[in-house]
């Protein structure tokens, strides 16, 4: 059995945003409790979008994006009203722009990307993960895979119609 395919770099700035948030807390704990050994990053907001709830897509898109399948449009579909009812349908915007500095976007955004991932084959996920710097890059990436093959897919076909025999039954 081949290795599980190496996961995808997080968004670009994850990690100096993570590093300004450890400071900002390191520097405001010790500055609240000075007596205290022990201090708690403060949490996170508390407001919970539907977002949030969803772990897994799968009985939400059924589909299975796959490269002999030809369905890309259906999934893309599917994906796309997900997203809408989650209100994060900007996140794979073509004009969409990243925001590393607010911590509900990166949630959001990897939330996503994970999304995405669940759902297409590992044929797919080994041409696009390299491309997953946020989920508009990665969306981008399976736009230009199934897209940009959209011409050599109509002359296949007219090759094929052209060459198909007509029989006398």
């Amino acid at each position: 059995m081949a290795p599980p395919p190496t996961p995808p770099p997080p968004p670009r700035g994850f990690f100096e945003w993570r590093a300004a948030v450890a400071a900002a807390t390191s520097a405001g704990s010790a500055a609240a409790s000075s007596s205290s050994a022990l201090s708690l990053a403060p949490p996170l907001s508390t407001t919970i979008n539907y977002a949030d709830t969803i772990s897994g897509v799968t009985p939400l898109i059924p589909i299975t994006l796959d490269l002999p399948k030809h369905n890309y449009y259906h999934w893309r579909h599917l994906f796309e009203v997900h997203l809408g009812r989650c209100n994060i349908l900007d996140h794979i915007a073509v004009a969409s722009v990243p925001r590393p500095s607010d911590p509900r976007w990166v949630k959001d955004d990897l939330a996503v990307i994970q999304w995405i991932y669940q759902r297409v084959s590992t044929e797919i996920f080994n041409l696009v993960f390299r491309h997953a710097t946020n989920a508009a890059a990665l969306w981008a990436a399976l736009r230009q895979l199934f897209q940009d093959n959209v011409d050599a897919r109509i002359n296949t076909l007219h090759t094929e119609l052209h060459n198909t025999v007509q029989g006398d039954s």
